[in-house]
């Protein structure tokens, strides 16, 4: 996106999540509040158009940064879902291969052996929650959608259009096959809801592809809103279903990350569709604050907290209660800030000659 060209959302009576379109062809009219909505696994509808909606992480890997091994037994992770559930998690984001920096890549098969197990424990209940994969496999894709998820989680999109093996290759390009991009739209289509998250290289490889140049924000938007095109096309209907991550940690460093969650806001008002942030427990926090992994859980709820504030339509986090409870005081200050007062404040009494004293000697 270059020059003043802004993306507003178009908004459907229903409620439906914004379509990414030029502003310029909106004229003058002013963006609605983005919406997104997706299925609960129970088949009712999780939609939200103000507040925060929460995402709790959960991984089936034996590699993953925080939590690795804990939950690669089904039975373990299916019994972690009821917990994350009890602590007032809207959604939960599986995923089988770890991301992090520097990790090794998982074929499709091997990914989904992790997988299976658990969504065989799944396939009996109905739960109260959005499920989301997260992945960069299509075929994994494909296959968690068969067992009733929801929300397609890429954390490296650009794999499902340039990987020189895939069935993707050139998906959704001027110059790519038609026949791929028909598959491409077919996948995406399974998805409620599709988040895209910006990325460079592979997870081997992404601490090398740092360089923003002299305006990392405007970078992180230009390359969000190509790949966003690249994906969805001029499909109205993949337009709107896009939510947006700014890849906090992913291809940047800790202070480019900072950087980004700090504008957030900015973010939200430059891409106006719905922003996914995601800092819990990553190292970013750590460089600020100097804490191991597993003392992050107050930096994780401040940097969600400050996200929500600043427009996110959702976190993901590790620590749901925590999170949920800051979530819910800083709405309810909110909200009860903005209550008139009601009648004339009372006049307050006298204070005695000490407390006149305390009170200067504070000022000072």
């Amino acid at each position: 996106m270059r020059g003043e060209t802004r993306y507003l959302v178009s908004m459907s009576s229903a409620g439906e999540t914004g379509a990414l379109i030029p502003s310029e062809s909106l004229g003058s009219a002013s963006p609605a509040s983005p919406r997104w909505a997706v299925r609960r696994h129970d088949g009712s509808i999780l939609r939200s158009g103000s507040g925060c909606a929460v995402m709790a992480v959960l991984n089936v890997t034996p590699d993953s940064f925080s939590d690795g091994g804990k939950y690669l037994d089904a039975e373990r992770a299916r019994a972690h879902i009821d917990a994350l559930i009890a602590q007032g998690a809207d959604l939960i984001d599986i995923g089988a291969e770890s991301t992090r920096p520097g990790a090794v890549s998982l074929s499709p098969d091997e990914e989904w052996r992790r997988l299976a197990p658990l969504f065989a424990l799944l396939d009996r209940v109905a739960l109260p929650v959005a499920l989301s994969i997260d992945t960069r496999h299509a075929a994994t894709a494909e296959r968690a959608a068969e067992h009733g998820v929801a929300l397609l989680n890429l954390p490296f999109p650009h794999d499902l259009l340039a990987s020189s093996s895939g069935p993707w290759a050139n998906a959704g390009r001027a110059a790519g096959p038609p026949a791929a991009a028909a598959e491409l739209k077919r996948l995406l289509l399974c998805f409620d809801a599709i988040v895209v998250m910006h990325s460079r290289g592979t997870p081997a490889t992404m601490r090398e592809q740092t360089d923003y140049g002299d305006n990392l924000c405007q970078t992180v938007v230009e390359e969000l809103v190509t790949i966003a095109a690249s994906l969805a096309g001029d499909d109205p209907v993949l337009r709107r279903r896009l939510i947006f991550d700014p890849g906090l940690g992913f291809a940047k460093t800790a202070e480019q990350s900072i950087e980004l969650l700090s504008r957030t806001a900015w973010l939200h008002a430059q891409l106006q569709a719905p922003l996914l942030v995601g800092a819990s427990r990553k190292s970013m926090l750590g460089a600020v604050t100097g804490l191991p992994i597993t003392s992050r859980l107050v930096p994780s709820v401040v940097a969600a907290v400050h996200a929500a504030q600043q427009g996110a339509a959702i976190v993901r986090v590790h620590d749901v209660a925590e999170t949920r409870a800051a979530l819910q005081l800083v709405q309810a200050l909110g909200q009860a800030g903005q209550k008139p007062l009601a009648g004339r404040p009372s006049a307050a009494p006298p204070a005695d000659r000490k407390s006149q004293a305390y009170s200067t000697e504070a000022r000072e």
